[in-house]
């Protein structure tokens, strides 16, 4: 509540602040695509866009890696200290922001879930709200229940339905997946649509564990809203996501970005213990949890956002 209070109060210019230099803070990305479309999610920004933020970024901060945040290392007084990551594991990380941070020779974290080796390989979000673009009808029954559309053609009940009753891994999302394409009638392997939910194959993903420029992170392995399930099966999930990147990374694997930002302070102590030491939130759930050295938020960044309003941000949440 806080920080969209702010984000409001810095969009409207009534926030004005000065760099806080040799402070630090990790901003998030989604996806790169090529002209920017936000008809079905509005996390992509467009090639061009993202590019100018690198060169703005290599001119005005000092981009430090993951670890090097959660460490204290290499951090400049002069600027403010920033680590890029992404989240879901999209192929046009590979396609399109992975060439153009090797480019400015800038580091990121790419989070990935294990997907991409399931049956159920796209985000249940993509596939709702691209099938919701192209359907007509105005309503889907879904376990047992009825969701209508919103003013927007947007399912927002069912995602929020989905996001408290994770399904991921479970038999209802093949049903679902089943029922929207019936419903929209779209091949989701269109060269156009391709850019907006296909995931990192394990090539594409071994081939970014070799990359200088960008280190793998775990993004759980089914993008469950781990927070949302039992301890013992988000424990099991995260621990395969692990061993799963590791497989194909041939390094450790010690970072995580929790899907939708959905975590519990016991789930984040379980998650050191496997190993997790430098763990990525949205906002902090709990308090205190700013105090713990291997928990951090982060700065959400969507295509709505100018420069200056993202330079306003990390000044005011930067640490």
């Amino acid at each position: 509540m806080i920080r969209r209070i702010k984000n409001k109060l810095i969009s409207e210019g009534v926030i004005r602040v000065k760099h806080q230099k040799g402070r630090k803070c990790i901003i998030m990305y989604h996806g790169i695509d090529k002209s920017e479309d936000m008809s079905f999610n509005r996390r992509f920004f467009s090639i061009n866009n993202f590019k100018k933020h690198l060169k703005y970024y290599k001119k005005n901060y000092n981009v430090i890696t993951l670890s090097d945040y959660f460490e204290d290392l290499n951090l400049r007084t002069d600027k403010v200290n920033i680590a890029i990551t992404f989240d879901d594991g999209y192929m046009n990380n590979l396609k399109y922001a992975l060439p153009l941070l090797e480019k400015y020779s800038l580091h990121s974290t790419f989070f990935i879930t294990g997907l991409n080796n399931n049956n159920q390989n796209i985000l249940w979000a993509d596939l709702v709200e691209i099938c919701a673009h192209y359907m007509t009808a105005n309503e889907i029954t879904f376990d047992n229940q009825k969701f209508k559309k919103n003013s927007t053609g947007k399912f927002s009940e069912l995602m929020e339905y989905i996001k408290l009753n994770p399904i991921a891994d479970k038999p209802l999302f093949v049903e679902l997946r089943d029922e929207l394409t019936r419903l929209s009638k779209i091949d989701l392997n269109k060269t156009d649509l391709l850019d907006y939910w296909e995931l990192l194959s394990p090539d594409s993903i071994k081939l970014i564990g070799k990359s200088k420029y960008v280190k793998v992170g775990s993004h759980g392995f089914y993008h469950n809203n781990l927070g949302n399930i039992e301890i013992n099966q988000a424990c099991d999930e995260i621990t395969k996501s692990k061993a799963y990147l590791e497989s194909l990374t041939q390094y450790e694997i010690n970072s995580i970005g929790y899907p939708d930002g959905s975590y519990t302070n016991h789930l984040a102590k379980e998650a050191l213990e496997i190993g997790y030491k430098y763990q990525c939130v949205v906002d902090y759930k709990y308090e205190k949890n700013e105090d713990l050295h291997y928990l951090s938020n982060r700065i959400g960044l969507y295509p709505t956002s100018t420069i200056h309003f993202i330079n306003q941000q990390i000044q005011i949440f930067s640490i």
